[in-house]
C-alpha cells in the first residue's frame, strides 16, 4: 500500500481519497483479473487517480480523458501528477490542448484532440425558427446567465419586446431571481428548470437564437465547449456566445453565429436584436450551423479517435 500511493503522489490531505480510490481500484481488479487489457478514464480527476491505481494493479495501459474543468480549475500539480503516468491523453479542445502542451511540454506526444460530439440522428428536423431568445445550462457564475439578464433589460428599454427561456438549475438561482424581480423582467426571462433532453430539444424547436454568454472565474475555470451550442447548431438555431475557452473553435462570428465579448451585456443585446429582426440572414447563419455539425460533430465520427486507440489502431510513444 505505501509503494503503491507513493507511486500515484498526492499531497498529505489527498490521503484519506487515495485510500479509498485505491480500495475501488482493488476490487474492481479483483473481479476483473485477466479481464482488462486496457483503462480509460473519462475525466482527469478522480476518475483517474482510480484508473491508473487500476492499470497498476493489472498491469494494463491507460489512457484519460481531460475536459475543461480538469484543465483550468484545478490545481497545475494535481492535473500534472494525474496524467503524467497515462498512455494517452485525449483533450476535448484545442484551447485545452494546447494549454496542456504548455503545462507538460515533455509529454506533447501522447496528446489528442477529440472533440465533444452529439448524436446527430436525435437532433430535431429543420425547421421554422421561433421567437424565443433560448439559454440553456446549469445556473452557475461561469455560465454569464446574469448578462443574459441584462441583455434583456437593455433590450427591454430600448423597446424591443423579446421573451427569454433559461433552461437549467444550480446555485445562482435565487440571484437570477432577484435581477429578473429587480429589472421587472418576470413578464421577459423565465427560468423554468431542469427539463429532460427529450424537452430540451422541443425548446431548440421554439427557438429563435440560442445565447451561451460564458465568462473565465478568477479561479481559471471556465466552459470548454458547452454541448448546448452543437446541439443548437445541429438544430439550426444561431448563436451567440462569448469568445471564452473552445466556444471560437466551432462559433464563427458571422458565418453560423456571432461571438461577442465575455462580460458585455450590451453587446450580447445588440447580437440578439440582429438575428430576431433580421430572419433572413439568421437562417443562413443556422443552415450554417447544421451543416457544420453534421459534418463534423457527430458523435460517431468524433468518437472514431477514441475507438481507434482502443483497438490498437493508434500506438503513441510512452515518454
Amino acid at each position: 500500500l505505501p509503494a503503491l500511493l507513493a507511486v500515484i503522489g498526492g499531497s498529505p490531505r489527498d490521503g484519506v481519497w487515495l485510500i479509498r480510490a485505491l480500495i475501488a481500484a482493488a476490487a474492481f481488479a479483483h473481479s476483473r483479473q485477466g479481464e482488462v487489457a486496457r483503462v480509460h478514464a473519462h475525466f482527469a480527476h478522480r476518475p483517474a487517480d482510480v484508473a491508473r491505481m487500476f492499470a497498476l494493479l493489472q498491469g494494463v495501459p491507460w489512457s484519460v480523458s481531460v475536459h475543461a474543468w480538469d484543465v483550468f480549475a484545478q490545481a497545475p500539480t494535481a492535473l500534472r501528477r494525474r496524467i503524467a503516468g497515462s498512455e494517452r491523453i485525449f483533450a476535448c479542445t484545442r484551447v485545452a490542448q494546447e494549454h496542456l502542451t504548455r503545462l507538460l511540454p515533455e509529454i506533447t506526444a501522447r496528446f489528442a484532440l477529440m472533440y465533444h460530439g452529439i448524436d446527430a440522428t436525435q437532433l430535431p428536423p429543420e425547421s421554422c425558427p421561433g421567437e424565443v431568445v433560448l439559454a440553456v445550462g446549469r445556473l452557475e457564475r461561469k455560465k454569464g446567465f446574469d448578462l443574459l439578464v441584462e441583455a434583456a433589460r437593455i433590450l427591454r428599454d430600448a423597446g424591443d419586446l423579446i421573451s427569454v427561456v433559461i433552461v437549467g438549475d444550480g446555485p445562482e438561482r435565487g440571484a437570477l431571481e432577484g435581477a429578473i424581480a429587480r429589472h421587472a423582467l418576470e413578464g421577459q426571462v423565465a427560468l423554468v428548470g431542469s427539463r429532460s433532453q427529450a424537452s430540451l430539444m422541443r425548446f431548440y424547436a421554439q427557438a429563435a437564437v440560442v445565447v451561451v454568454p460564458s465568462r473565465q472565474l478568477g479561479s481559471g475555470d471556465r466552459d470548454g465547449l458547452p454541448n448546448v451550442i452543437l446541439e443548437a447548431l445541429g438544430s439550426a438555431r444561431p448563436v451567440v456566445a462569448t469568445a471564452v475557452g473552445g466556444i471560437p473553435e466551432v462559433v464563427v462570428d458571422g458565418r453560423n453565429g456571432f461571438l461577442v465579448p465575455p462580460d458585455d451585456p450590451a453587446a450580447l443585446a445588440d447580437a440578439i436584436r440582429h438575428i430576431l429582426t433580421n430572419r433572413d440572414d439568421a437562417r443562413r447563419l443556422g443552415l450554417a450551423g447544421a451543416a457544420l455539425v453534421r459534418s463534423d460533430f457527430d458523435s460517431r465520427r468524433t468518437v472514431r479517435t477514441l475507438c481507434e486507440y482502443f483497438e490498437g489502431d493508434v500506438h503513441p510513444t510512452s515518454a
